[in-house]
């Protein structure tokens, strides 16, 4: 039976088309060049006039001189902590609406993260808005895991969503070590240009078109559809962007020239770009046109296909109690009124059928992103309708003009046959003929295991804080039912749903019992929260006395206590920890000992985890208690790490929303990739565990209720978490349905990268820790590098099970 599905599977890959590999996308670099000519409003940018036009910022700067004459600005810091740089301040004779642009020309001998917030090797931009408001979101960091000995340039486009009046702009060495060196600093507002102009001719049929655009600087446009002699077939405009525009009936077998001019009010600047197209005679037509994608990309509703052949197939591998998921994208030139999804049977060469529960559809969800980060080299990435929710419906209502994303997902449950399963899912709709989609699917010879192989502690905050902001959304009466929901939905993305932060005490048989054989991390108390209060109460982080100690020890144990006697009694003791005095400040580490000391006394076999931003060492560990540390993702060392675990140590790492774009991380304007290569970097980083601090954080913003599927895929919620309007999605990796927790695409990625994860350790058990390695490298070469294609995943998971399969092994 196995040789049958390994040659089933080979053959499978073997039919793999041209256009599909053509498809493969490289990964998105950073600091690319834009070739764009641009104004710069920074004086003195390459320091030719020695400090002129700079003002020290911190501890300020030097500006030294070359051999050949060349002078520069230079910033050095000898320990962790501290601020050196420079600032100019710009202040524009009229405001100005565009895209931005930062460059400069730097070098240094190796640069390092401190142990303080916030951190920059960098060049910064404060903006002030004509509206009044502030824009504080721009910055271009530097790479730092190597040196540069010679002068390089890095550049970065940054959008500011409104006109700027004025702003600042740093050199920044803050909070990290080393020596730097800045030359040819520029800020510089873009000629105008459309970010995308996409044109896809004959979508429909013969004679349609598309036309999809997006400009920032747009307040007008003009759209021109005209033949070879010039003559005007179609003319349109309008005052909104992005566009989303299609025609009908033009002519076939002739050079067609679609022309779109914009302007921009305020500079008074108009551009215009053209696109040659060619519509052919024989395209039948179509009343709606279906095409899959992977499920590692965002689609935006601007989308059109990216192929030639507008692929119609579909192709998944994946072993038992495993999720993998593609996408199905449906686009009209009219709307479409109740679509739905259908699975025949999937069979394989020996008459096996894959069973019908193994399938579910979502429709993709989509919230407005009035402010919008922009990620470089993701022109989509604009203040749109943005996909993100997982949306159970029966059906879907789909608008003129805009690709809806349905989500089209598999679930292997155990004892699945092994084999390649052929079979269609079909769209129906209202007044239309069905189509067909064909799908394989492979079914591996073996399961993933039910408990991860890697710990996770993502915060649960349907019990943080539930009292203030459940009863926004529920009826309290129905918070166990939240409650429930929301185990039960952590515990199926692989993620054990034991939140830390938290001063409720654990309810072992609503908590624990149901679960015992998945969860890999057990998080038993925040050592602060329950007793003294939250690190942002400054009031209540003071060292203390002999009674509170006292009185602490005293509720420590029996809170405690007689959990971890059922833990032992169970066999999860391993698998248990306490938490506490989150990211809280270096004058405070007398305090945190104070506490830490009693934890260890009572239960010195729970390891004590924390954030703290404490030196690296084990010294410093050991001198308050810790065990083992939990390090924010850019700080994070392998060689630093490695030491801490050959010393007994674990090293965990986190995610948030403010680290650059260089890292990979849960924001909805970060590519969708990113949730998945998550889990492969803490492969390839050799990360004890991950740590988040949000599943569900559903603060209501304006009275939003919670997220009706029934309403339809324009989701009215909020994406920012109340720190920045700016920032969508960090800390929400869901969203509040009716009675729980609705799935994201970013959630649903993370649980692929984790079951990616066990892939590795399958590996890692049959050919030890270097192979594995290998193979992760060929996705993950280190946090700041990182492939952006999802066909190169696809491939190395191929990799690894035709290398498992071929040596036979079967465990």
């Amino acid at each position: 039976m196995l040789r049958h599905w390994l040659i089933a599977a080979l053959a499978l890959l073997a039919v793999r088309t041209a256009a599909e590999n053509a498809f493969h996308q490289e990964a998105v670099g950073f600091w690319q060049p834009d070739p764009r000519p641009g104004r710069n409003f920074i004086v003195n940018s390459a320091m030719d006039h020695r400090a002129e036009g700079w003002t020290p910022w911190g501890d300020g700067f030097e500006v030294r001189r070359e051999a050949d004459g060349n002078e520069y600005l230079f910033l050095a810091n000898p320990a962790a902590d501290g601020t050196f740089g420079a600032m100019q301040e710009v202040v524009l004779t009229e405001p100005e609406k565009g895209v931005w642009r930062f460059s400069c020309r730097t070098k240094n001998n190796g640069v390092k993260i401190g142990t303080s917030f916030p951190y920059y090797y960098a060049l910064r931009v404060d903006a002030v808005l004509a509206d009044g408001t502030s824009f504080h979101e721009m910055e271009m960091q530097l790479p730092r895991r190597e040196a540069i000995a010679e002068w390089t340039t890095f550049t970065k486009t940054v959008h500011i969503p409104r006109e700027v009046k004025s702003f600042k702009l740093y050199i920044l060495l803050q909070n990290e070590t080393g020596e730097v060196a800045f030359d040819d600093v520029k800020f510089e507002l873009l000629e105008p240009e459309f970010e995308y102009f996409n044109v896809a001719g004959d979508y429909l049929g013969s004679g349609t078109l598309a036309v999809r655009a997006y400009a920032q600087q747009a307040d007008r446009w003009q759209l021109s559809v005209r033949d070879a002699d010039g003559k005007v077939l179609e003319e349109r405009s309008g005052e909104q962007m992005p566009l989303r525009s299609s025609f009908t009936g033009l002519p076939t077998g002739r050079q067609l020239t679609v022309t779109l001019r914009a302007s921009n009010l305020s500079n008074r600047k108009s551009w215009e770009e053209s696109r040659e197209v060619t519509l052919q005679p024989d395209k039948p037509a179509a009343e709606l046109l279906l095409w899959t994608e992977n499920s590692m990309e965002r689609l935006y509703p601007s989308a059109l296909p990216r192929r030639s052949d507008r692929l119609r197939h579909a192709e998944l591998m994946l072993a038992q109690d495993e999720y993998e998921a593609f996408q199905l994208l449906a686009l009209a030139d009219r709307p479409v009124s109740n679509a739905t999804l259908s699975f025949g049977e999937f069979t394989a060469a020996d008459g096996a059928v894959l069973p019908a529960g193994a399938w579910e559809w979502f429709e993709v969800g989509y919230f407005f992103a009035t402010d919008q980060l922009r990620y470089p080299g993701l022109p989509e990435s604009i203040p749109d309708w943005t996909p993100d929710a997982l949306l159970p419906v029966e059906a879907s209502n789909i608008p003129a003009d805009f690709a809806q994303s349905l989500w089209i997902s598999c679930h292997l449950p155990e004892g699945v046959q092994p084999g390649v399963y052929r079979g269609t899912v079909t769209l129906a709709a209202d007044g239309m003929a069905p189509q067909n989609i064909d799908v394989a699917v492979e079914a591996l010879p073996f399961a993933l295991p039910k408990r991860g192989s890697l710990p996770t502690s993502f915060t649960n905050h349907t019990r943080y804080w539930d009292s203030d902001h459940l009863r926004q959304l529920y009826d309290e009466k129905d918070f166990p039912t939240i409650y429930r929901h929301s185990d039960q939905f952590t515990m199926a993305h692989r993620v054990s749903p034991v939140s830390f932060w938290d001063e409720h005490l654990i309810d072992y048989d609503f908590d624990v019992a149901p679960y015992q054989d998945r969860l890999e991390a057990i998080c038993l108390r925040d050592l602060n929260a329950p007793y003294i209060g939250y690190v942002w109460q400054p009031e209540k982080m003071k060292m203390p006395t002999e009674a509170e100690l006292a009185e602490y020890r005293r509720k420590l144990q029996a809170d405690v206590g007689p959990l971890v006697e059922r833990m032992k009694q169970d066999g999860l003791l391993e698998y248990c920890y306490f938490i506490g005095f989150d990211e809280v400040a270096l004058s405070k580490l007398p305090m945190v000992r104070a506490y830490f000391q009693i934890a260890k006394e009572l239960f010195p076999e729970i390891p004590i985890i924390s954030t703290l931003r404490i030196p690296r060492t084990d010294e410093a560990m050991k001198d308050i208690f810790l065990d083992d540390l939990v390090v924010f993702l850019p700080r994070y060392d392998l060689a630093e790490a490695e030491a801490l675990r050959s010393q007994g140590h674990q090293v965990w790492a986190y995610v948030m929303a403010s680290m650059a774009d260089q890292y990979p991380q849960f924001n909805t304007h970060n590519p969708l990739i990113d949730s998945r290569i998550l889990p492969w970097m803490a492969y390839q980083q050799r990360l004890d565990g991950l740590l988040y601090w949000g599943v569900n954080l559903w603060w209501p913003h304006k009275g939003e209720p919670f997220v009706d599927p029934a309403a339809g895929q324009f989701v009215n919620w909020s994406m920012y978490n109340n720190y920045s309007p700016w920032i969508h999605g960090d800390g929400r990796l869901s969203y509040p349905g009716p009675d729980g927790p609705i799935d994201s695409l970013r959630f649903y990625n993370f649980r692929d990268g984790l079951e990616d994860y066990e892939y590795l350790k399958l590996y890692e058990k049959a050919f030890g820790q270097a192979a594995a390695g290998e193979l992760c490298r060929e996705v993950v070469t280190g946090i700041e590098e990182y492939t952006k294609n999802p066909w190169q995943i696809y491939a190395v998971r191929r990799k690894l099970v035709e290398t498992l399969m071929k040596e036979g092994t079967r465990e």
